[in-house]
C-alpha cells in the first residue's frame, strides 16, 4: 500500500503539530514550576513558627509560615461574605488582635453560619485575657479602598470576596478585602492576617464545631498541568494518525 499524503493537509498538520507539541511542553514547564512552588510552601510551613519578634520587616517573607503567637482581640469585628461551608452560607469573622510583645494585626477567626452570625459573634466576644493565636500567616494585599456592603436586615456590614481571592490560602490576593478591612477598622500596625486553626491535609474537611469553624489548607492554587500536557500531546497524536491514514487511503485510491 502506497503512502501518498496531500501537500496542503501535510503543511497544515505540520503547523498544528508544532503548536500542539509546544503547548504540551509549556504545560510540562508549568508543572515543574508548580512543584517547585509547592515544595517552597511546604518548607515555609514546616519551618519555625512566627513569634512576635518576627513581625517586622517585609511581610512577604512570612507567607505560608505558622504563627506561634498570643494576643488579645480588640475592637469591632468585620465580616467577609460569600463564604460557604458545609453547603451553607456564612461569614468569615475578622478582628484586630494586639499581639503580646508585638504589633496589632488582623486575624481571621473562622467561619460562622449566616443564620447564627450574631449568636456566634457574641460567644467569641473579645476578652481582657490573651489567647493563643495559632494558624497561618499571610501578607495583606489588595485594594485598601474596597467598599463594604452596607448592613441590612439579617446581615451585618460586610466585605465581599473578590472573583480571584482565595481566602483559605490567599493564593490570589488582587481582590482580597483584607487591606480594606484593616483600613476601615484601624489600629493595624503590621500588614499580615492570621488564618486561625490547624493545617488540614489535602482532601480533609473542616470540623463543623465549635464555632467559628477554623482550619486551612497550606497549599497555593495549582492546575493539573500534567493532564493538560497529556491532552495536547494526545490531540497531536490523533491528528498525526489521521494524517497518516488519509495518506494511505489517498495512495490506495491513486494506485
Amino acid at each position: 500500500m502506497r503512502f501518498r499524503p496531500s501537500p496542503i493537509p501535510t503543511v497544515a498538520v505540520g503547523i498544528a503539530l508544532v503548536i500542539l507539541v509546544n503547548l504540551g511542553l509549556w504545560q510540562l514547564r508549568r508543572n515543574t514550576q508548580t512543584q517547585a512552588r509547592l515544595s517552597e510552601v511546604a518548607a515555609a510551613h514546616e519551618g519555625p513558627g512566627v513569634t512576635a519578634d518576627g513581625l517586622t520587616g517585609d511581610p512577604a517573607r512570612l507567607k505560608w509560615r505558622k504563627s506561634e503567637l498570643t494576643g488579645r482581640f480588640v475592637g469591632a469585628p468585620a465580616y467577609l461574605t460569600g463564604r460557604f461551608e458545609f453547603g451553607e452560607p456564612g461569614f468569615d469573622l475578622i478582628q484586630v488582635a494586639a499581639i503580646d510583645g508585638g504589633p496589632r494585626v488582623l486575624v481571621n477567626r473562622g467561619w460562622v453560619p449566616l443564620r447564627r452570625w450574631q449568636e456566634a459573634t457574641a460567644e467569641v466576644a473579645p476578652a481582657d485575657a490573651s489567647v493563643p493565636l495559632r494558624g497561618l500567616v499571610l501578607p495583606i494585599d489588595g485594594p485598601p479602598d474596597l467598599a463594604p456592603i452596607p448592613a441590612d436586615e439579617g446581615a451585618p456590614e460586610r466585605w465581599a470576596v473578590g472573583d480571584r481571592a482565595d481566602l483559605t490560602g490567599c493564593s490570589q490576593v488582587d481582590r482580597s478585602p483584607y487591606a480594606a478591612i484593616a483600613q476601615a477598622r484601624g489600629g493595624v500596625d503590621y500588614p499580615v492576617v492570621l488564618i486561625l486553626g490547624e493545617s488540614l491535609a489535602e482532601g480533609q474537611a473542616k470540623a463543623p464545631r465549635p464555632l467559628p469553624v477554623t482550619g486551612y489548607h497550606a497549599r497555593p492554587e495549582s492546575r493539573p498541568h500534567l493532564e493538560y500536557a497529556g491532552t495536547w500531546f494526545s490531540i497531536g497524536g490523533a491528528l498525526l494518525a489521521l494524517w497518516f491514514w488519509a495518506g494511505l487511503r489517498r495512495g490506495a485510491t491513486s494506485a
